[in-house]
């Protein structure tokens, strides 16, 4: 945590090997913007990887896509 600047959600424990969420501030003129940033690994095997490729990251996309609006 970077007070006033960033702060980020880790996973401890969960469904992916890695998860990190950061929230970043941006002083944009007289308005801020968030940055989200998202870095994850999911699990270890093939059905992982397929499950992220057609699933996990479409839906993240969507997900964060969705907020941007």
């Amino acid at each position: 945590m970077e007070p006033g600047r960033s702060f980020a959600d880790v996973q401890d424990s969960g469904p992916y090997r890695v998860w990190r969420h950061e929230h970043v501030f941006i002083a944009e003129g007289n308005r801020t913007v968030m940055e989200d940033r998202v870095y994850y690994t999911p699990r270890v095997g093939i059905l992982a990887r397929l499950t992220n490729r057609l699933v996990v990251a479409p839906r993240l996309r969507d997900i964060f896509q969705y907020r941007a609006t």
